[in-house]
């Protein structure tokens, strides 16, 4: 049987990286030696090349009849246009504070147990 030989860059793949005693990479040294798989900008482009017929698509199917689809269409177009929308740290205005459970009296904390909170 014959044994096949490895190209150089299969060799480079199976070496380990070189990295310092905290684990780090070392100056000079990659952690992926040979970058970006050339398919995943290949796809980018293809999508891109595509981009304003998908737009138009997206538009057509939020002026359609279904207003489920439309809705879905619309949440789209605005994600891609504006972001998607923060999302709130904390909780409610007509909530209590969040607090940690250090910051409770030994009543609160009881009183959570039984199901009886007031902020």
């Amino acid at each position: 049987m014959a044994t096949r030989k490895k190209s150089p860059e299969a060799e480079t793949a199976a070496t380990p990286a070189v990295r310092t005693k905290a684990g780090q990479f070392a100056p000079g040294v990659s952690g992926n030696p040979s970058g970006r798989a050339r398919v995943v900008g290949h796809i980018r482009d293809l999508a891109r090349l595509h981009g304003e017929a998908a737009i138009e698509k997206l538009v057509a199917l939020m002026n359609g009849e279904d207003p489920r689809v439309a809705r879905a269409a619309a949440t789209d177009l605005l994600d891609r246009g504006y972001g998607k929308p923060s999302q709130p740290v904390g909780g409610a205005d007509d909530l209590p504070p969040l607090r940690s459970e250090r910051e409770l009296t030994n009543e609160q904390l009881e009183a959570i147990a039984r199901g009886a909170v007031d902020g």
